[in-house]
C-alpha cells in the first residue's frame, strides 16, 4: 500500500510539473496560521491575483512548521504568459496581496513573509508539494480561472 501511495504522489508531482508554473513561492505569517485560516488566505490571495492576471493557475499546500505551532504555505503560480512582467514586479505584487489578505504591514520589518523563486521543472519542486498529500492535518488545492473577473476578498 505504501508503494502505491508513493507511486501516486510521484505521478501527481510529474503531472504538476507539466503545467508550466512560473513561480515556486513560500508564504508565512508571524502569527499561528491554522489549516482553516491558510485555506481562507489562499482563496483571498487567488481572488486578488485573478484580478491582476488573466488565466491564472495556482496550486498550494499547507505544511506545518517544524519548530513552532501553525502552518506555512508552499504555492505554485502560473500567470498568463502573454503578460510581460518580471520576478521583481511579481514579487512586489504578490507581497502586496499577501500583506492585504493576511492583514500584514508592508511598512514593518516583520511583515508576513513572501519568498518567491522562478519555477524550474528540472528541479521537480512539484514533487515536494506531493509529500503532504494523504497526510493527516494537511490541506492543498488547485485554484484556477480562465477568464478575468472581479471578486471581492
Amino acid at each position: 500500500m505504501k508503494n502505491l501511495i508513493k507511486k501516486n504522489k510521484n505521478e501527481f508531482g510529474n503531472y504538476l510539473n507539466t503545467l508550466g508554473f512560473d513561480y515556486f513561492c513560500t508564504f508565512s505569517t508571524p502569527y499561528e496560521m491554522t489549516l482553516k485560516s491558510a485555506r481562507r488566505a489562499m482563496e483571498r490571495f487567488f481572488n486578488r491575483l485573478n484580478n491582476m492576471y488573466d488565466k491564472c493557475l495556482l496550486f498550494w499546500a499547507a505544511e506545518p512548521f517544524a519548530l513552532k505551532e501553525g502552518y506555512h504555505l508552499h504555492v505554485l503560480i502560473k500567470r498568463n504568459s502573454d503578460e510581460v512582467t518580471s520576478l521583481y514586479k511579481d514579487k512586489l505584487a504578490f507581497n502586496e496581496i499577501w500583506q492585504i489578505v493576511t492583514k500584514g504591514s508592508s511598512i514593518k520589518a516583520k511583515n508576513n513573509r513572501v519568498h518567491l523563486r522562478n519555477y524550474r521543472a528540472s528541479k521537480k519542486g512539484s514533487n515536494y508539494f506531493c509529500k503532504r498529500i494523504n497526510q493527516p492535518n494537511s490541506d492543498y488545492d488547485f485554484l484556477f480561472n480562465n477568464n478575468k473577473q472581479t471578486v471581492a476578498a
